[in-house]
C-alpha cells in the first residue's frame, strides 16, 4: 500500500498551505484520503488549493487508486469548492461522541 504523503505551498519563503494524505483500503479498493488541506486566509482564492487538489488527483490516478475521499462540513464554503473537483456526498455520516471537559 502506498504511504501517506504531505505537500506544502510556499510564497516568498512563507508556508501558505499544506496537504496531508493517507491511503485506505475501502469497499471499492484503495483510495487517497485527504486528511488535511489548509490554505492561510490571506492566500485563499489564488489557486493554491486548486493546485494541491490537482496534485492529489494526479497522485491518485498515477497510483491507480480508485478515488479520493475526505470529510467536509456542508456549512463551510470549502464544501461547495470540493464539489467543483467532482467530489460527491458518499452517503456516509460522521458519528461523534463528546466527553465533558477535563476542567469540570
Amino acid at each position: 500500500m502506498m504511504p501517506g504523503l504531505s505537500f506544502s505551498a510556499w510564497v516568498n519563503q512563507q508556508l501558505v498551505g499544506c496537504l496531508f494524505t493517507s491511503v485506505a483500503k475501502l469497499e471499492r479498493g484503495q483510495e487517497l484520503i485527504i486528511e488535511i488541506l489548509v490554505i492561510e486566509n490571506h492566500y485563499r482564492n489564488q489557486g493554491i488549493g486548486t493546485k494541491l487538489m490537482q496534485l492529489a488527483e494526479k497522485i491518485a490516478t498515477g497510483e491507480k487508486l480508485v478515488g479520493i475521499r475526505l470529510l467536509s462540513n456542508p456549512r463551510l464554503r470549502s464544501h461547495r469548492w470540493y464539489h467543483s473537483f467532482g467530489l460527491k456526498s458518499s452517503g456516509w455520516v460522521e458519528l461523534v461522541k463528546t466527553f465533558p471537559s477535563a476542567d469540570n
